[in-house]
């Protein structure tokens, strides 16, 4: 399944709710929305399924979610974080999986 909300009103309630119920969720493109940290958390407890995940300029993305998606999203392919807040703990958890 391929969710695109490019430059949307999307939050982290809409995102999150997507990802409780839409867990076999494979390609996730939240570009410049206000997802933040509680919205990627719930992608990484829920969507495992998740290959390609696009959160550039979600400002408000940051190490707590980004290490949710490095433990729940297994078969991550593609990640993209430009404009994100995610620091070198984000980065090392991405680098453990």
């Amino acid at each position: 399944m391929y969710v695109s909300a490019f430059s949307t009103g999307v939050s982290g309630i809409g995102i999150g709710s997507m990802g409780l119920k839409c867990s076999k969720l494979e390609y996730v493109d939240v570009f410049n929305t206000s997802v933040g940290d509680a919205g990627t958390i719930y992608l990484g407890r829920n969507c495992h399924a998740l290959t390609h995940l696009n959160m550039s300029w979600c400002t408000e993305v940051g190490d707590m979610g980004i290490e949710s998606v490095a433990r729940g999203c297994p078969l991550l392919r593609n990640l993209l974080i430009l404009g994100t807040s995610v620091g070198d703990p984000g980065l090392v958890a991405l680098g453990r999986g």
